[in-house]
C-alpha cells in the first residue's frame, strides 16, 4: 500500500464522528476506498465509533494492520520515528477528548488532519501540548520487561541521547547497562534525566552538548542515590512514576494507533461476515458528480445543451469577427470611397454587433430553463429515494445537516451559467490565439506559450480549491445543527442554564468555519496569478513585434494579444466557482448513491390484505447491537394471529427497540423475525408497514391542518371520520375550535395540549381499520389514568381479530391481557398470563409491587396536598 503525501480530508458533522472521519482519512490515505457516511452509519450501529479499541479492530478488518500503543508522547514525535502514520487521542479545551491523524512529519512541522477542522500543519511542541497523557497501572515487573524489549522505548531512549551529546555507542553503553539491571529504576531515571535535560536545553538553559551530556550523568546518580523515584528530577518529566512501598507503576504517556502497511492478501480487505455495515463502506467511492449532472440534463434532451453549445461557439467567433470588422473601419476609406458606400459599411457593422447582443437572448433562456430543470429532477430524485433508504441511514445524520444539503441545492441552477461562461472564454481564447498566429506567425510559440497558461494554470489550481470548499461546505452542514437545534431545545437550555455551553461550542464551531473560508479566499487569490503571467508575456511578445513591424496590424495584434489574459481572467474566474458547485452537488448525491434498503410501492400499486386475521409472529434468537451495546440478546417469543400481548419491563429494557424491529428502525444483527412464516427482510418491510397501525408519542405531528395530519399516512380510499372523531375523543376539540377539521396545529402539534396531541395520533391510527398489526408504544401517555383504561378497551375491541402488541409502564392496565411478557436488560425473562406472574416472585411481581407502593405513597399520604386542574382551573381537593 503506497501512502500518499497529503492526507486526505474528512471534515465531522458532530464531535462523535471524530472516530469515524479521522479512520476513513487513514484508510482513504492508503487508497482503500471507504465511504465516511457508511463508516459513520457502521459506527452507529454495529460498531463503537468513540472506542480506540473497536477502531483498531475495524482498522485490520478492512485490511490495514494497525497497532494500539501507549509510549511517552516524545517518542511518538521524534523525527525518525517509524510509528506515523498515526491515529491519535488529544484533549479538547473543555476536558473531552479527540481524534486526529498524524500523518507525516516534515522538519519541525507534523501534517495532522482534524475532523474538527480538516488538514493542519502544527509544530511539535505544539502537538506535543494536545496529545491526551493517558495513565495506566502496571506492575514494576511488567514494566520493566516491557520497556527492555520493546523496540521504541529502547531505541528512542538512544536516539535522544544522542541527540544530547552522546556519541551513538556511548548512549547504547548506557542504556545496556541500565537493562542489565534487575530492578526497572536505573531505565526509568535514565528515561527521565534525559527528557528533563531536553527541556532545559530546549529553553536555552543549557548550550553545549557537553554540558547536557554531563547533566545527565548527575541527575541520573543522584536520583538513584534517592529513597524513591523524583528525588531530584520534577514528576513531569517521568514517564513512569511510584513510591518505594507502591507495588504498581504509574504509567504516562500517549495513546495512539500505529497503522503501518504492508502487502496483504485479498481475502483481509473484506471485514468479518457479522459487519454488515463495514462491508458496505468498503469500495464505496466518490459518486461522479460530472456524470450524474450530464444525465440529468441530458434527460431532457439533446436540443438544451447543443443550443447553448451552437451559440457559445458562434458568440466567441462573432466577436473574433467583430474585431475584424473594426480593423477594416480604420482603412474604409480605401475601400468605400463614397458616403454612401462607408454608410452601408457602417450599417452592416452596427447590424453585426445587434446580431451578436440579440443571440444571448435565446441562450440566456435555455441557461435559465435548463438551470431549473435541473433543480427540479435533482429534488425530485432526491424525493423519491428517501422512502428506500431505511433508519439506519438518517440515524447516522444530523437533521440540521441534511436540510442544509437540500437547501443550498438552489445554488446548482446557476451552473448551466458558468459553464456556458467557460466554455465561451475558452473558445474565445482558442479563436483569439489563432487569430494573433495568423498575423503573427513568427510568434506562434510564445503566443501558444499565452494561451496555454492562461488556460491550464487555473485548471491546475482547481483541485486545491475544490478540497477547500468542500470543507466550508462540512463545516457549514456542522454549524447549521446548532440554529436547528438551539430552537428546538430552547426550553430545555434555559432551564438548565446551558446558555454558555451552546454558545461555546457555536463559537468553537463558527471560528473553525471562518478558518476555513478565509483558507478558501487565500486559495482564490492565486488565480489571480495568470493574469500577472499573461501580462508579462504579452508585453514580451509585443516588444518583440514592435520591433519588426510598425504598420495598422500591429495595434489589432496588441489587442487580441491583451485579450489573452482577460480570457485567462475569465476562465479563472468560472473555476474558481465550480467547486462550490461541486461540493454542493457532491453533498447532496450522498443519499442519492446510497443504496436502497427498501422496496417502496408506488402509489398505483393497491394494497390488498393477505388476510384479515393478524400475522403470526417469531422471534428466533434475535439480538440488536447498536454501537456494541447489546440493546436485545437472545430474545425468542411467538406470537400467535390475533393475539393481544402486552410487554413491560423497566425504562430502557429493549421494549421499544422491539417494536422496532417489525417498523425496521433497527437492523437484526443475529437471529431472525417471522411474520406468517416468511422471514422479514427489506423487501418485506414495506407491506407489513402497510398493514401496520402504529401509536407512539414520538410519532410526528406535522405543521398542517387537522384534518391532514389524521389521514397523513393512510389509504387515499374515503374512511368516515365521525366515528374516528369520536372513539379518539376529537370532537372537545373541534367544538373548542372556529376552524374545526381546517384548524392548524403547529408545529409538532404546539397548538395542542399533550394529551389532545396523543388523541390526534390515536385518530391517525384508527383510520387504519384493516390494519393487521398493532403497535401500542405508550399510545396513551399524556392522558389520565380512567381514560387511559377506557382508550385501551377501545382499541382492543376496534381491532378484535389483528394482532397488538401492548407497551406500556402503567402495570395496572396490563391485567387485563391474557397474556404478559417481561423484557429486562434487553432479554425476555418471563411469559405468561398476569395472574401467573404476579403470584410468582420475578421482575413482573416487584413492578406491580414498586407501582402500587408509588400510589400509596402518593395518595394515601396525609402531607401531600391534592390539586385538580379542569378546564384551565386549579381547585384544591380534600
Amino acid at each position: 500500500m503506497k501512502r500518499r503525501f497529503l492526507v486526505p480530508e474528512i471534515v465531522q458533522s458532530s464531535q462523535m464522528d471524530c472516530g469515524p472521519a479521522a479512520l476513513s482519512a487513514v484508510l482513504n490515505g492508503f487508497g482503500l476506498d471507504v465511504g465516511f457516511g457508511r463508516m459513520r452509519e457502521a459506527c452507529q450501529t454495529s460498531v463503537d465509533g468513540t472506542s480506540i479499541d473497536t477502531l483498531e479492530e475495524v482498522a485490520v478488518a478492512l485490511g490495514l494492520p494497525a497497532e494500539q500503543m501507549m509510549l511517552p508522547d516524545d517518542h511518538l514525535l521524534l523525527p525518525d520515528t517509524d510509528l506515523l502514520p498515526a491515529l491519535a487521542v488529544v484533549s479538547l479545551p473543555g476536558g473531552g477528548h479527540h481524534f486526529i491523524v498524524i500523518w507525516r512529519r516534515h522538519g519541525r512541522w507534523f501534517q495532522i488532519m482534524d475532523p474538527a477542522h480538516g488538514r493542519k500543519w502544527v509544530s511539535a511542541r505544539q502537538l506535543k501540548r494536545q496529545l491526551y497523557q493517558h495513565r495506566h497501572a502496571l506492575s514494576h515487573a511488567d514494566w520493566f520487561a516491557w520497556a527492555r524489549t520493546s523496540k521504541h522505548f529502547v531505541f528512542p531512549l538512544i536516539q535522544r541521547l544522542t541527540a544530547l551529546g552522546f556519541s551513538k555507542d556511548a548512549a547504547q553503553v548506557q542504556v545496556v547497562e541500565t537493562l542489565q539491571n534487575e530492578d526497572y529504576r536505573p531505565l526509568a531515571t535514565l528515561d527521565a534525566a534525559t527528557r528533563c535535560v531536553r527541556a532545559l536545553k530546549s529553553g536555552g538553559a543549557v548550550r553545549a552538548k557537553s554540558a547536557a551530556k554531563r547533566l545527565i550523568s548527575r541527575l541520573y546518580e543522584r536520583d538513584l542515590a534517592g529513597d524513591s523515584l523524583g528525588t531530584c528530577i520534577p514528576e513531569a518529566y517521568w514517564s513512569v512514576n511510584t513510591a518505594p512501598q507502591d507495588t504498581h507503576l504509574m504509567m504516562r504517556g500517549a495513546v495512539f494507533i500505529s497503522f503501518q502497511p504492508g502487502t496483504l492478501d485479498e481475502a483481509e480487505n473484506e471485514p468479518s461476515e457479522t459487519d454488515t455495515a463495514l462491508r458496505r463502506a468498503v469500495g464505496e467511492k466518490e459518486p461522479a458528480v460530472a456524470g450524474l449532472l450530464w444525465q440529468t440534463i441530458r434527460a431532457d434532451g439533446w436540443w438544451a445543451p447543443l443550443t447553448i453549445l451552437f451559440l457559445a461557439l458562434l458568440q466567441a467567433g462573432g466577436v473574433l469577427f467583430e474585431t475584424l470588422l473594426w480593423r477594416g473601419l480604420m482603412e474604409i476609406g480605401n475601400g468605400l470611397p463614397l458616403p454612401e458606400q462607408r454608410l452601408a459599411g457602417g450599417m452592416v457593422l452596427w447590424l453585426f454587433a445587434v446580431t451578436l447582443l440579440l443571440l444571448q437572448i435565446p441562450q440566456k433562456v435555455a441557461q435559465l430553463r435548463m438551470g431549473r430543470n435541473l433543480e427540479t429532477r435533482l429534488r425530485a430524485a432526491f424525493l423519491a429515494k428517501i422512502p428506500r433508504l431505511g433508519e439506519r441511514y438518517f440515524h447516522g445524520r444530523l437533521t440540521g445537516d441534511m436540510a442544509e444539503r437540500n437547501h443550498m441545492l438552489h445554488h446548482i441552477r446557476g451552473l448551466p451559467l458558468m459553464v456556458t461562461r467557460l466554455i465561451s472564454a475558452v473558445c474565445a481564447l482558442v479563436f483569439t490565439c489563432g487569430g494573433a498566429i495568423w498575423l503573427a506567425p513568427h510568434l506562434a510559440g510564445p503566443i501558444l506559450l499565452a494561451g496555454i497558461t492562461a488556460a491550464l494554470l487555473p485548471l491546475g489550481i482547481y483541485p486545491l480549491l475544490a478540497e477547500r470548499d468542500m470543507r466550508v461546505r462540512a463545516h457549514e452542514g456542522a454549524l447549521s445543527r446548532f440554529y436547528l437545534d438551539a430552537l428546538k431545545g430552547a426550553a430545555p437550555i434555559r432551564a438548565h442554564a446551558a446558555q454558555g455551553a451552546v454558545t461555546r461550542e457555536h463559537e468553537r464551531r463558527l471560528t473553525a468555519w471562518v478558518q476555513a473560508a478565509y483558507q478558501l479566499l487565500t486559495a482564490s487569490t492565486l488565480t489571480r496569478l495568470q493574469s500577472l503571467v499573461g501580462v508579462a508575456l504579452t508585453f514580451w511578445i509585443v516588444s518583440r513585434q514592435v520591433q519588426i513591424q510598425q504598420d495598422g496590424t500591429l495595434l489589432l495584434l496588441i489587442y487580441w494579444l491583451l485579450q489573452i489574459p482577460d480570457l485567462g481572467q475569465q476562465i479563472a474566474a468560472a473555476v474558481s466557482a465550480l467547486p462550490a458547485y461541486r461540493s454542493t452537488t457532491l453533498r447532496f448525491m450522498e443519499p442519492l448513491a446510497a443504496p436502497d434498503e427498501h422496496h417502496q410501492p408506488t402509489a398505483t400499486e393497491p394494497h390488498q390484505p393477505t388476510d384479515t386475521r393478524g400475522p403470526a409472529l417469531r422471534f428466533e434468537a434475535v439480538a440488536v447491537t447498536l454501537g456494541r451495546q447489546a440493546v436485545l440478546s437472545g430474545v425468542n417469543l411467538d406470537i400467535q394471529p390475533g393475539e393481544h400481548l402486552a410487554l413491560v419491563g423497566p425504562s430502557g429494557a429493549g421494549k421499544s427497540s422491539l417494536l422496532g424491529l417489525l417498523l425496521g428502525r433497527y437492523p437484526v444483527s443475529e437471529g431472525a423475525v417471522w411474520v406468517d412464516g416468511t422471514r422479514l427482510d427489506n423487501e418485506g418491510l414495506p407491506g407489513l408497514r402497510r398493514e401496520t397501525a402504529w401509536i407512539d408519542p414520538a410519532v410526528t405531528l406535522w405543521n398542517d391542518t387537522l384534518l391532514n395530519n389524521l389521514t397523513y399516512g393512510n389509504e387515499p380510499e374515503p374512511v368516515p371520520l365521525e366515528p374516528v372523531l369520536e372513539a379518539a375523543e376529537l370532537m372537545p376539540i373541534l367544538d373548542k375550535r372556529n376552524q374545526g377539521l381546517q384548524t392548524q396545529i403547529g408545529e409538532a402539534g404546539t397548538r395542542l395540549s399533550g394529551g389532545e396531541g396523543q388523541r390526534v395520533r390515536l385518530g391517525r391510527g384508527l383510520l387504519r381499520r384493516n390494519a393487521r398489526l398493532i403497535l401500542l408504544d405508550e399510545a396513551f401517555r399524556g392522558l389520565d389514568r380512567a381514560t387511559r383504561a377506557a382508550k385501551l378497551r377501545m382499541v382492543r375491541a376496534w381491532w378484535p381479530q389483528a394482532t397488538l402488541i401492548y407497551v406500556s409502564h402503567d402495570l395496572d392496565s396490563t391485567l387485563s391481557f391474557d397474556r404478559v411478557c417481561v423484557i429486562e436488560g434487553g432479554r425476555l425473562v418471563q411469559d405468561g398470563s398476569p395472574e401467573q406472574l404476579r403470584n410468582q416472585p420475578g421482575p413482573y411481581q416487584r413492578l406491580l409491587r414498586a407501582e402500587q407502593e408509588l400510589m400509596d405513597s402518593l395518595w394515601a399520604d396525609p402531607d401531600q396536598r391534592r390539586l385538580r386542574l379542569v378546564n384551565g382551573k386549579l381547585e384544591a381537593q380534600p
